[in-house]
């Protein structure tokens, strides 16, 4: 089977289409049953989750926990989060202090 569409988005809630991270079919906003038997002990997240309502998708700053409902808004935000840099500059400081100290304990 060919797909010849893309998916289709309600905000930021997949309705109809296919999400690839959970592997499932969305049809009317609601996840689809997986086509692999019933015995069959596949893992699938539509076997788990048929019926349910698709979840919106998130897109949150792992420096500071903030929420966007959109992954422009997200991007928008990485550059002028104070948290974000300051993250950034303490791990390079961890990195550049243990590579000093490897270099004094090599000598």
């Amino acid at each position: 089977m060919t797909r010849l569409s893309d998916n289709e988005y309600r905000g930021v809630t997949l309705y109809n289409g296919y999400d690839y991270e959970k592997q499932v079919w969305v049809l009317n906003g609601v996840y689809q049953r997986c086509g692999h038997p019933e015995d069959m002990n596949c893992g699938c997240y539509g076997k788990a989750h048929a019926g349910e309502r698709a979840e919106q998708k998130k897109y949150s700053c792992a420096a500071c926990n903030e929420n966007f409902e959109g992954y422009e808004d997200l991007a928008t935000h990485r550059t002028v989060c104070d948290k974000l840099s300051s993250e950034v500059l303490k791990r390079a400081d961890d990195i550049i202090g243990y590579t000093k100290h490897m270099k004094k304990s090599a000598n």
